[in-house]
């Protein structure tokens, strides 16, 4: 699909960050730029509707919090690097580890969106769901 709205590339983050953490930096345009995709996607799929789309919703929601976790330790160590504290090099690590993490965990749960078998799954819970609902059990 091609992009409707915003870039065509994954931003830069290098003004903002320590040169040390491109490689971070790199990961987390990638995810914003993949994430920024999803909800166009979604949006497009199911308009109004996207608000009775749990399943979906809870997989953004799980990247979101993903990206929001890259973006603090990234500014916090770059806080810490560019004051030349004694926990930079703790720091430095500790926050590579953790956007690397996150990265995965961000497209893990946004490629589930796209997942013919995992989409499949939503619609069996919903329908389990709605039939719980309706009838009080099974």
């Amino acid at each position: 699909m091609k992009r409707v709205v915003g870039l065509s590339s994954p931003p830069s983050l290098n003004d903002y960050i320590h040169p040390n953490f491109s490689s971070s930096g790199i990961l987390l345009s990638k995810c914003v730029e993949a994430f920024g995709l999803s909800v166009e996607e979604l949006l497009i799929k199911h308009g109004k509707n996207i608000v009775s789309e749990q399943f979906h919703l809870n997989r953004l929601a799980n990247a979101a919090i993903d990206i929001y976790a890259m973006v603090t330790v990234l500014s916090r160590a770059t806080h810490t690097l560019n004051k030349n504290l004694a926990s930079a090099a703790y720091e430095e690590m500790l926050t590579n580890i953790i956007c690397s993490e996150a990265s995965e965990r961000v497209h893990q749960n946004l490629g589930v969106l796209k997942s013919g078998s995992k989409l499949k799954n939503f619609e069996h819970m919903r329908s389990l769901a709605n039939d719980i609902a309706k009838f009080g059990g099974p």
